[in-house]
């Protein structure tokens, strides 16, 4: 989560403060500190070594727990088959068919 399995890349997207898609507000010092510290790091094992318990940090904080979409719908015609919408906001097109 989220498009890449890149630690900075992903955590930036949600956990700090200021992060774009921080719906819920989370703010803490320590993760903004290593997040920040974090994406300056560009070899690979030191990259993760800098950003080493920081998701733990994170889930014991458990700010955010998702539990489904509330409302979503999806309207399609009675030829579509095969789809399926997944939590992280996607469905594989290559999975569904049209009948003629």
């Amino acid at each position: 989560m989220p498009i890449q399995p890149e630690i900075n890349y992903a955590l930036k997207r949600v956990w700090p403060t200021n992060a774009l898609v921080n719906y819920h507000n989370f703010s803490d010092p320590k993760v903004d500190q290593v997040l920040q510290d974090g994406q300056g790091v560009v070899d690979p094992d030191g990259r993760i070594a800098a950003h080493a318990g920081i998701q733990e940090y994170i889930h014991d904080l458990a700010p955010l727990g998702r539990i489904g979409e509330q409302y979503f719908a999806v309207g399609l015609s009675r030829k579509v088959s095969n789809f399926r919408w997944y939590t992280t906001q996607y469905y594989h097109v290559a999975e569904m068919s049209i009948a003629d």
